[in-house]
């Protein structure tokens, strides 16, 4: 039990010793450049991780669960988004908050991005055919249809 607390707090210790520094918008520049500077490090970024969970979302919806995974993290992700661009608009909210939480989400979306790719790179399609008639089956371990043989 003592070996895996020391474990557990070594890399613990490794892991906040490597990370890398939080940064702040520069404060001492005016509104519309510090937004124009979340705008371009954090926005664009979100935007292109928009497209990524687009290209995925048909493998995704074949199958229920993953699907489930998808829908979870769509509603984080634009209730996210939202709350950075509502944020941005509005002249009263602190804009290092703002910076802060953009550099999170950014980081925290990327990762989930990528294993929501990995997920839908396991989903499979096999063609089946009856007779004249052929169906496109998708899942993670697709089963022709009964009466349906499997296309080789």
């Amino acid at each position: 039990m003592r070996r895996r607390i020391l474990i557990h707090l070594a890399l613990v210790a490794t892991l906040l010793s490597t990370s890398m520094p939080a940064h702040a918008v520069d404060t001492s520049l005016p509104r519309d450049q510090q937004v124009a500077y979340i705008t371009n490090t954090y926005v664009s970024r979100l935007d292109a991780e928009m497209v990524r969970l687009n290209a995925i979302k048909a493998k995704m919806a074949s199958q229920p669960s993953l699907l489930a995974q998808y829908k979870a993290f769509l509603t984080d992700y634009t209730g996210s988004y939202n709350t950075i661009k509502d944020a941005l608009a509005s002249q009263s909210a602190d804009l290092n908050t703002t910076d802060d939480f953009a550099a999170e989400e950014v980081g925290e979306f990327d990762n989930t991005v990528y294993q929501l790719e990995q997920m839908a790179a396991k989903v499979k399609s096999i063609s089946c055919v009856k007779g004249k008639v052929s169906k496109i089956v998708l899942g993670l371990k697709p089963v022709c249809p009964k009466g349906y043989i499997k296309k080789k």
